[in-house]
């Protein structure tokens, strides 16, 4: 008989360059740096990871699954991928010209180029599909601040624009768990009312 999904443990890649510098970072897909490998191989002795791995198509997540669990084959999903900044992507957000960092809240705003927040809610929530019936209690999912960030709004059935309030730092650890009134969160979250900048 299997076990019902009790436990989601997300982590966010190690650094790259482009986060060191605050860059949008997007669907770029540059390496981890030394730091950002560094973070990862100190994670391999902090717990014992669920045996499912569900990782992004993106070389950062795909090096950091590699890094921590050598021996692992994840399952790749192009769902997990970071929001699609468009023309924003490599840039600060002093370089983007925009003003108005709530701007960014609204569900239907599109990066020039890139995606709304509605449309990568409806891509991480075609993934949160998937992981939902797997047999063991627990699953991992290594993705990115936007994708983790909606994939956790989903879950505790908060609006879009309430996704840039859950976040992770590089190599971070947050956890949802399954309790009786449903999904509560647990680990590193910093929980936070700010433009995505």
């Amino acid at each position: 008989m299997s076990q019902r999904l009790r436990r989601i443990v997300f982590l966010r890649h190690g650094l790259t360059a482009l986060q060191a510098e605050r860059r949008y970072c997007g669907h770029l897909d540059p390496p981890l740096t030394e730091e950002g490998r560094d973070q990862v191989k100190r994670l391999r002795r902090r717990r014992v990871w669920p045996a499912t791995v569900i990782s992004s198509d993106l070389r950062r997540c795909l090096e950091t699954a590699s890094l921590l669990l050598p021996k692992v084959s994840p399952r790749i999903r192009p769902e997990w991928r970071e929001i699609a900044f468009g023309d924003w992507e490599g840039l600060t957000w002093e370089q983007t010209g925009c003003s108005d960092p709530e701007s960014l809240r609204h569900s239907d705003f599109c990066f020039p180029r890139g995606e709304t927040m509605m449309r990568l809610c409806m891509r991480v929530q075609h993934g949160l599909d998937e992981i939902m019936p797997v047999a063991e209690e627990a699953v991992l999912v290594i993705a990115h601040q936007g994708s983790i960030a909606a994939a956790v709004t989903l879950l505790l059935g908060k609006p879009a624009s309430s996704v840039w309030d859950y976040r992770l730092p590089c190599a971070g650890v947050g956890i949802v768990e399954r309790g009786e009134a449903g999904w509560v969160l647990q680990g590193e979250w910093q929980v936070q009312r700010e433009g995505m900048a």
